[in-house]
This record gives structure tokens, sequence and C-alpha cells, in this order.
């Protein structure tokens, strides 16, 4: 609290005049005063007892020496009381914004110092105090006391308070912070004001006369819950009380009001004594809750209080309208039938119930969109609605248009769309109110293609008036009649008769479509140019929403084609029944019902030698025509289930008991009012013979072809074998030769690496061995892995150098350590296996020449091998099969070799579970790269 100048301190105001009369300073008369005789002090004191403002001497030790009567009334200390003890001790004064020592250090320069501090009453009260002090000094200048002039600020710094926090309560509810918050708020500003209050807001349930908590940050959970949906009435409490009454109800003491019977245990409880409870009434009269404050003493309110809890019942009545109102308002939008929505710089903020529903998107997802056009516009419609918008902003203007939209799930919905210029927390924006006429688009479109179906339908139609006067013909009507729609229209339909039809078959025509009914029917009728067809009609009347008859309409089709094809269907038939006596085939028809015979035909007697009446009237299992009788019953099942079965084959047994193969189908038909079964075989038992000697032919046909290609593969593994071990034996032999010869002139290391040579290149030739096996046994992949830490550096080295010597051309081997990559976990037969066909095949392929080098990097996790050769490269044609077994290019059949190499190094690494890929120019060289993955174990250096 900054300090005051124009503080008017009444006493030390006198003083100064007083002083300015005598030609002095205040100071000098007041210390004159302090100086002369008791008279001279009375008449002092006399002014200074009579002044509104605590005036307080002391002498230099900060002991009182003299104490007014606004002193007492303030702190509630006498003067007797207080004369002898130090001020500050007694007061226990609080400096607010200077401490005391910059006080005093202001006295000395200034002579007096004005501000603020706390200082404590003798009730305990704590109180803000504006004190301005000055010295009293003696004739010779020497300070020999000092005099404060305190005046009370308490009650004004509590009501500034007051103004600024309710300020804050007001803009709570002016924003849209929910009401429990704003209740809680103004509920704590009234505790704060008075500190041995407790609030307590209860809004009324209108449908049931309960009084609810909303708000009571200070009370006990216990008291709330217990009074919570308390009935209001007379002698309910304060609250209930005052709800009931509309008037405050003031109890000072709970303990004896009439009011309080039901509840005066439960105050007690919870230590409550005093409750003054107002109706919170809307402008329309009704009751909307009540405000209380209760106090733990039994005590009446100030008048001041009671203007108090006035204001915060008006600031509570507003903040609970509003917050209805605005959720009326909130549910009207929420629950109406048109989805809203309001964005501004494209985005949305607000979007209500109904146009998620529209959408499919949750609120947050359409918030969440860029825009509004990128949420779920269609895309060909973006460009549009966006141009709406602006026209929206630009003119103030509503405006209306349809767009298509995408719903969340991806089909296409149509949109009405409303544009309208408002504003929305004090910024411009647009409010869409969107209707969905999908379905209406759905009706216009069908009735759209009804109205095209019915243009270009392949019958006529023809719609007449109750009369049978002609509205409406279709072109296909024109197209059979040969009468426009011109000539027809308001014609009746009798200009179409022949006379054929009787004029009874009119008359229950008509009957039959004023009764409400459908008649179906033929014509014989005449064209325009004097033609007679035959046309199939369908009538019926078409009725209003008063399920009256207005019109009729006739569908009609040309069936003079139809009735011709009858004609020839009858003569077919005849036809077809000779065809069935006559088919190679054996036919039946037989009853599903009773499983008797119906008909067969001839080759049903001469295949199974049953004449035509020994089978009619009688069933199969009779004729003991099923090998096993329960066939018959499975198969007549699984007809009833499908209705047909296709394509089976069934043993039967002939008259003789002789079994035939017999291959056909049954289809279920219905002939009059019974379920027949039409049975068809043809008897395969002559061709099933013939098939097994073909099939025996086949299969010793198959394992001949299967021996000599086994025997082929064997060929060529062997002559695979004996190309691959060759590199292996001419190492051993080299090494062989270097300690038979030179043993003597061999440092230790040096006979040590030829004997691990001459072993590992066995090991590999046995592996070889292994491996060519098991690709002849069909199973090379099941070889085993062990990976063991190896310094794949020193086998990259040695590699080259055995390959090198083998085919004598170190000179042109070269090997580099691109990344200093060292010992890492692998299958060290398995990687000299890699390298050794990888090099190989680069000497191989090189006829010319060429530096061929071997990398070793390592990437990530994956150690990786380069071989790099500048030979003659692989075709493009080649490339996806080099890997095959066998598998050799047209180009290198002069070049020696297996073509197992490459399909040896892929199973390798296959089996580290890494991988080999290849790049080559054809007639430049080509490049062989391997990644294998590095074991946990596996460091570099």
């Amino acid at each position: 609290m900054s300090i005051n100048p124009d503080v008017s301190y009444d006493t030390f105001r006198r003083l100064q005049k007083r002083a300015e009369r005598e030609g002095c300073s205040a100071d000098e008369l007041l210390a004159h005063l302090l100086d002369e005789p008791v008279r001279n002090r009375h008449d002092l004191w006399v002014v200074l007892n009579g002044a509104p403002d605590a005036v307080i001497a002391t002498d230099t030790d900060h002991v009182i020496t003299q104490w007014n009567q606004a002193a007492e009334a303030i702190y509630g200390w006498t003067a007797a009381e207080t004369i002898g003890q130090n001020i500050d001790t007694l007061l226990k004064t609080a400096w607010i914004y200077k401490s005391r020592t910059a006080a005093v250090e202001i006295l000395k320069k200034t002579g007096r110092w004005e501000g603020e501090v706390q200082q404590t009453t003798r009730r305990g009260q704590k109180r803000t105090i504006q004190v301005s002090i000055s010295w009293v000094k003696d004739e010779a200048g020497k300070i020999i006391g000092g005099v404060t002039i305190n005046r009370d600020v308490t009650h004004m710094k509590r009501q500034e308070l007051l103004q600024d926090r309710l300020e804050h309560v007001l803009e709570a509810v002016a924003s849209d912070r929910d009401l429990p918050y704003i209740l809680n708020r103004l509920v704590q500003v009234l505790e704060t004001y008075q500190p041995d209050s407790k609030g307590s807001v209860l809004l009324l349930d209108a449908a049931t006369l309960q009084l609810r908590h909303v708000s009571a940050p200070s009370l006990s959970p216990a008291y709330c819950a217990a009074i919570d949906g308390s009935k209001i009435g007379p002698d309910r409490g304060s609250c209930g009380t005052a709800a009931h009454t509309k008037q405050p109800v003031i109890v000072e003491d709970i303990q004896t009001d009439s009011r309080w019977k039901d509840f005066r245990d439960l105050a007690a409880e919870h230590n409550l004594r005093a409750c003054w409870s107002h109706p919170i009434i809307a402008k329309t009269g009704v009751v909307l809750g009540t405000f209380a404050l209760y106090y733990h003493e039994p005590r009446h309110p100030t008048q001041h209080e009671l203007e108090l809890l006035q204001m915060a019942v008006h600031i509570a009545g507003i903040a609970i309208q509003r917050k209805q109102a605005e959720s009326a308002y909130r549910a009207l939008v929420e629950n109406s039938l048109q989805g809203l929505l309001i964005f501004q710089k494209e985005r949305a903020v607000f979007v209500n119930t109904r146009l998620c529903q529209i959408t499919g998107y949750t609120n947050e997802e359409i918030r969440d969109h860029k825009n509004l056009v990128e949420g779920f516009i269609h895309p060909d419609d973006q460009a549009p609605v966006l141009q709406k918008a602006k026209h929206t902003l630009d003119t103030q203007e509503t405006t209306e248009f349809e767009a298509r939209a995408i719903h969340k799930q991806g089909r296409i919905i149509h949109l009405r769309i409303f544009f309208s210029s408002i504003e929305y927390q004090g910024a411009s924006a647009i409010q869409a109110a969107m209707f969905d006429i999908t379905e209406q688009s759905r009706t216009a479109e069908r009735l759209r293609q009804l109205s095209q179906a019915v243009e270009q339908s392949p019958t006529s139609i023809v719609i007449t008036n109750r009369d049978g006067a002609i509205e409406y013909v279709n072109p296909k009507f024109t197209e059979v009649t040969g009468y426009t729609f011109e000539e027809a229209y308001n014609q009746n339909s009798r200009i179409l008769k022949t006379g054929y039809t009787e004029d009874e078959d009119y008359k229950e025509l008509w009957h039959t479509i004023i009764t409400g009914g459908v008649w179906r029917g033929e014509f014989l009728n005449r064209k325009k140019n004097g033609d007679t067809y035959w046309e199939a009609a369908a009538i019926a009347g078409v009725k209003n929403e008063q399920d009256e008859i207005t019109h009729y309409v006739a569908v009609k089709e040309d069936i003079t084609e139809h009735k011709a094809a009858v004609q020839e269907i009858r003569k077919l038939s005849e036809r077809l029944s000779r065809i069935f006596q006559s088919s190679p085939a054996v036919i039946t028809l037989t009853n599903l019902k009773d499983g008797r015979l119906i008909e067969v035909n001839d080759s049903f007697e001469e295949v199974l030698g049953f004449t035509r009446d020994e089978a009619v009237g009688r069933t199969s299992l009779e004729l003991n025509l099923w090998r096993l009788d329960e066939d018959r019953t499975n198969y007549m099942k699984q007809l009833v289930a499908s209705q047909k079965l296709r394509n089976i084959e069934i043993p039967f047994r002939d008259k003789s008991g002789v079994i035939h193969d017999m291959f056909g189908s049954f289809e279920l038909l219905t002939l009059g009012t019974n379920e027949t079964v039409l049975a068809a075989f043809m008897d395969m038992t002559e061709h099933k013979r013939s098939e097994r000697l073909l099939f025996d032919y086949e299969r010793l046909k198959t394992n001949f072809q299967k021996e000599h290609e086994r025997n082929a593969l064997i060929e060529r593994v062997i002559s695979a074998l004996s190309h691959d071990l060759r590199t292996p034996f001419t190492v051993i032999s080299n090494a062989k030769y270097i300690l038979s010869h030179y043993y003597d002139q061999l440092t230790f290391e040096k006979r040590q690496e030829k004997l691990d040579t001459i072993e590992r290149q066995l090991q590999y030739a046995l592996e070889l061995l292994n491996d060519t096996v098991a690709l002849v046994q069909g199973n090379l992949n099941d070889s085993v892995f062990h990976p063991e830490p190896v310094n794949i550096e020193t086998l990259c080295r040695v590699s080259v150098n055995e390959v090198g010597e083998a085919n004598s051309v170190s000179e042109r081997m070269s090997f580099v350590n691109t990344s200093g990559v060292r010992v890492v976990s692998i299958d060290e037969i398995l990687v000299s296996r890699i390298l050794s066909n990888l090099l190989t095949n680069a000497i191989k392929y090189s006829p010319e020449g060429g530096e061929i080098l071997l990398e070793l990097d390592h990437r990530d996790d994956r150690v990786v091998l380069r071989v790099r050769d500048h030979g003659m490269g692989i075709h493009e044609n080649d490339l996806p099969h080099i890997f095959d077994p066998f598998y050799r290019a047209k180009d290198v059949r002069s070049i020696s070799g297996s073509g197992l190499g490459l399909s040896i190094v892929k199973d390798c690494v296959e089996r580290h579970q890494g991988y080999i890929r290849v790049e080559s120019v054809y007639g430049q060289g080509t490049i062989f790269t391997v990644e294998l993955p590095l074991a946990p174990a596996a460091t570099t250096t």
C-alpha cells in the first residue's frame, strides 16, 4: 500500500495553524507544549483527545507517555494501561513497506515519516494503520521524544480488496467459466472480507423443490452431504425457509431458533451457531436458490454486512441466470436439427452435436482440422466454399448454397449451407448452418432415375385419369403403337381396341381396378397403321393422400413374339420328348416324396436291363440299383439342400447284378404340384477301365523321367564337385610343397600359418562335400550354423593370399579394411566359403586381367564384405538367375565351372541371416556386396 501524502490529519493541522499564529513550527509548538506546566499540557491534550485520529506521544526509547481517546477507541487499551509501555511491543507493529530502521533514517533527515504499518488491537485483531511520526525537540533542538498520529484504514483497505475481488468474479461471470467456479470465487470473497464466516450457495430444483449444494468451499463435506436435497418449506432451517418465503432469514442462534428444530443437532455437530440466508430470485420472481453465511458464534448482522450479503446475492443471481440462459441456448443449439459451425480465419471455434452426427467426426477432430475446407468439404467444392465465406465477410449478407462433404467413413453427403457474418468472442466470424439433404438429394436422384427409367422403359406405360382419358404415354408406347404423345393425349384407351376381347372381360377389369386391385391379362390390340399385336398388361389405380383413386397406370409389354415363341415351344416339347427317349444317357424322373420312378428312357433298359414297365412305379431300392442303400439317402439330402448335384460318380447295379460306373447329375424340378428328381447318367465303365490303363502308363513314364533327371543331377554334382574341390586341393598342395621344401627356412609363425591353411582348406573341402550331398538330398538349408568371435580382418587377408597363390594372380589382388573392423561373431567356415567362391569367380570371369579388390567395412549393426572386379560383367537377363544351382550364363559356357558356387554363397549368407546383392555393368565389371549382422558380442576398434 503506497503512502498517501494528501491524507488529512486534523490534529496535526490544528497544531500547524496555532504554530503559524504564534510564529513557530509545529514541532517547536508541540515541544513547547510538552515542556509547559501541567496547565498548558492539559490544554494540548484537550485538543488531542478531541481529535478523530489516534495521537500517541513517546519518549526517545519509544515508551508511551500520552494516549488519546481515539487511540483507546482504535486499539482498546485505556491511557492508564498503555503509558509506560513500548509502543511497538504493545501494538506488535509490523512495517509494511519500510523497515523500522529505514523509518528512523527518514526521521533523522526530515524530522517526519509517513507510511503504513500493521498493528494488533487488545482483542488480537490485525489493523492496517496509516501513521505520521514527528520528532519532539527541546529548546536546544535536542530530540526528546516523538508524536505519532495514527488513522485506522483497515475498513478502507478491505473495501478496496473487496471491490477488486468482486471485479474478478464479474469477469468470470462474463467469461466462459462454469457456475461452480464462479460461485466458489464469490463465496471466498465474502469469507475473506468476513474471516469468521463460512459461505454456502444452494440451487433450487424446481421439479422436486429440493435444494442442492453448488458451492460451500469452507463447510464440512459431511455437513453439505447431510443437507443436500433438503425440501424447502416453513421451519426448514435458514435456507429452506428463505427459499419458501422468498424473504431473507436471519437466524442469530441456531440452537434457540425454532426454524432449525430439524437440523439443530446437525449444526451443533459441525459447530455452526448462526446462519443468515438470503433467497436468490430471478427477474421473473422465480426462486433460483439461496446464499447463506454461517458463523461459529451467535451473532446479528450489521447493516453493512446485510448490504454485502445482498450484493453477493445479486451477483450470484446474475451468474445463475446467465449460466441457465447459456445452458438453455447451448441445449437449443446442441439439439438443433441443423449442424452449426462457427469459424474464424478458416478454423472451427464452435461445433454442435448435430454437425458431428452429420459428418461422423468428433468435436475435437473438426476443431483440429487445419481449416474448414480441408476438414470434410469435398475437394471439388473447397474453392467455391471459401469464395462464399469471403463474400459473406465482405458483404455481411447471408449466403445460401449447396456443397458436398465427405463423411468420416468415406461416403459423400450433400449439405445445404447458410453462411452469415457474426461477432464471436470479440472478433469477426462466420456462422455456418448446415442441413443434411443427402436423403433429399437421393430422393430427387431416384425420382430422376425413375423418370428416366419410365422414359427409357422397354415396356409401354400409359397413365389415364379416372375416366380413362390418356394423360401420359412413354416413348415405348409410341414405338409399339405408332401414336405420338400429342396424338394419344386426352384420347380414350379404346383407340387400341380390336373387338377381340369380350365385354365381360372389360367389366371384370374395371371392377378390379376400381376396388383397388391389380388386373393382369392379355389384349389383342391394333396399332395406328392397322396392324394387330398381342400385349400383356398390368393395370392398377393410383391413390392420393386421402386414399382416393385419381389415376390409373397401365404397364404393357408387347408379347406378339412371345406368343409365337410359345407355339414353337410346344413343338419343341414334342421334339424334346423324342430326344429324351433316344438319348444315349440314362435318364429318369422320380417322385421325391415317395422315391417312385415316374419315367425312364430307352437307355435305362439298354444299360441296366429293366424295361419301362418293370421300372415305372417302383423305387430304385426295390430295383436294387444302389450298391449301398445309404448312398441314396445321403445324395437326396444334398439335393434338397442345394437343388442340384453336378458331375458325381455313382456305381449302379444292373438287373443281372453287374456294377456299372455311372457319371452324371441330379436336379430338383417342380412338375405340377410335385417335386421331381431328374437324373441323367452316362455309363463310364469302359471309359474308367481305359483311364486306369492310361494312368498306369503315365505313372511309369513319370518315374522313368525322375530317375533320368536324378542321374543327370548326380552327374552335374560330381562335375561341380570335381571343379570346386580343385581350389582347396591346390591351396593344400601349395602349402604342403612349401612345408616340404622350405620347412627349415620358415619361421614358426609361417609354419603354423601354412598348417592352419591346410586345416582350413580341408575343413572347407569337407563342408563342400557335405553341401553337395545335402544339395542332392534336397536339404541344403539344414546345415549347422556355429558363430563365434573371429578376427575377420585376418580371415580376409588369408583368403586373398590363398586364392591369389592358388590361381597365380596374387599381384592382381588387394584387400582394404575401410572402417577398421576387427573381431566379429561369425561362422568362420561359412565366411571362408563365401570369400573363396566370390574371389575365385572374380578371377575366373576377369580373363583380360584387372585388379580384384576385397573391401571390409561395417554399417550400423552389420559387417560388409565387398568384392570388386573389372571383368566381363553379367548380362541383365542373367542377373535374376545367378544364385540358382547349376545356372550358367550362355556367354560363359567356355569357362569351366558348375554353377554351384553362388548358390552356396547365398546359402552361407542366409544362414547368417544376412543378405547379398550384385551390381554389374556388362563388359565393365561386377561388385558383390555381402552384409552380415553383427552379434551382440561383436566389437570394432
